[in-house]
């Protein structure tokens, strides 16, 4: 039987209005939006799903599905027609800043379709995120005051499930994904996948994992320094986005980690105690693309840092933060893991979370020397609030249920376990949907009396 989980457990699924047409755009890599496909079904909702290129189709290959392989400047105008033609209540994407989904949140008001948006959890690692309208800076949190808060009762947040082995899960995900892609880009000739991949991609993350063994014994030295007892409450934390992220590219001033790296360390440099030191921490899943020791070392031998500024990669973020007197990010969600270690945190770009209260308000020169602290009791009562209202406690990568109360049998659990005969062999028979208007566009595989695989 099916229960109704209590606001501290968080959002899920369960608790979305039932939609009798469902739009389904990108997903993150993996089966994820196939279990949520099945789980809308088991609802009652009709589900389509717009698949752009042969990772897509690896792990969505049944139901109702689009494919759009005309050049990206046919999108917009193709979307619009689909959800005037198919009467469409709600669109689930994930990622509202990659490029097949920035058009999407002015033609889905045009066509009076609601928009819920997927994105990594801001708790993480046992949360995802699931917002109407959009995430981060485009997040209906940005108007939320922090009067709101006070003014309710603190909600309490419950016990969280944990998910094991998720990273490995996505890696191994993500490794079929982009195969499947590359050696199926002959179905969609024009796609351009958001970040980079092929055999590059594939060098990089090799390349990721050898820097990380020969980081564990170059920086080890570092790492003792920074977390000595001599220096606890001595440092300042600057912890780096991916030099890609979409928080970075639209949500900030600053378009790239080398114009952070300056305005932050030239800041330091000119208004912090000369007894501090800034430990700038690499993302590790940037470990394999980018390395900043040469930019570094030249900007600290120009502004004068020598021995003040620590470049460091593979280092406990808990552990860092307990150790730290405070945080510098330009809108990572790393600043409300800083939050909850009770560390001031100042932001340099637009943030969901960045609040009075919460977030120091008087820019970043005078940050350095500030006594200002956050308002610890405001900011559980913010992250009772979101969790409650945006916070899946589940997994892309590694929960088969997609943080549903339901069960599922064993078959329904194995929804998107790899089957080599969806891509190695032919595609079932399609129509064209409006092919004087849609051909070159798009195919239509519906498959009405096929079992669907689900969560």
């Amino acid at each position: 039987m099916d229960t109704e989980p209590s606001d501290a457990a968080g959002f899920s699924l369960d608790k979305l209005p039932t939609y009798g047409r469902v739009l389904l755009l990108q997903g993150p890599v993996g089966p994820f939006f196939r279990r949520v496909a099945r789980l809308f079904e088991l609802r009652g909702s009709h589900v389509t799903k717009i698949n752009f290129n042969a990772g897509d189709d690896w792990y969505y290959s049944k139901g109702d599905i689009v494919r759009f392989t005309a050049p990206f400047s046919e999108w917009a105008p193709f979307l619009r027609k689909l959800l005037a033609e198919g009467n469409y209540d709600a669109i689930f994407l994930f990622g509202d800043c990659r490029p097949i989904h920035r058009p999407v949140r002015p033609i889905a008001e045009e066509a009076g379709c609601e928009l819920w948006v997927f994105e990594e959890g801001y708790f993480r690692p046992n949360f995802i995120t699931l917002e109407r309208g959009g995430v981060n800076a485009f997040s209906s949190l940005v108007k939320l005051q922090p009067e709101e808060l006070l003014a309710e009762p603190a909600l309490p947040v419950a016990d969280t499930a944990r998910f094991p082995n998720s990273f490995e899960q996505m890696a191994a995900q993500a490794f079929v994904y982009f195969w499947a892609m590359y050696y199926g880009a002959w179905r969609y000739p024009h796609y351009q996948h958001h970040k980079p991949n092929g055999w590059i991609e594939l060098f990089r993350w090799l390349r990721s994992g050898v820097r990380k063994a020969l980081y564990s014994i170059f920086e080890s030295g570092t790492r003792d320094r920074v977390l000595s007892m001599e220096r606890k409450g001595r440092f300042f934390v600057f912890p780096l986005q991916v030099h890609n992220d979409a928080q970075l590219c639209a949500h900030s001033d600053s378009k790239a980690i080398h114009d952070c790296l300056e305005k932050v360390m030239r800041s330091f440099a000119a208004n912090a105690s000369l007894e501090d030191w800034l430990v700038i921490k690499h993302h590790p899943m940037d470990r394999g693309h980018r390395n900043y020791r040469t930019l570094i070392g030249a900007l600290t031998t120009e502004i004068g840092l020598d021995g003040r500024v620590h470049y460091i990669h593979d280092v406990h973020l808990p552990t860092l933060f307990d150790h730290c007197k405070g945080l510098v990010t330009v809108n990572s969600t790393a600043g409300l893991q800083g939050l909850h270690h009770k560390l001031p945190i100042v932001t340099l770009g637009r943030s969901f979370y960045n609040k009075p209260g919460l977030t120091y308000q008087e820019g970043l020169d005078t940050f350095w020397t500030t006594d200002w602290k956050p308002d610890y009791d405001l900011y559980l009562r913010f992250r009772a609030w979101t969790i409650a209202r945006t916070q899946i406690n589940s997994s892309f990568y590694a929960d088969r249920t997609c943080g549903s109360v339901r069960t599922f049998s064993r078959g329904e659990a194995l929804a998107g376990a790899l089957d080599e005969r969806r891509f190695l062999g032919p595609l079932p028979p399609t129509v064209t949907r409006d092919g004087a208007a849609m051909g070159t566009a798009v195919s239509l595989q519906s498959e009405p009396g096929a079992a669907l695989p689900g969560c």
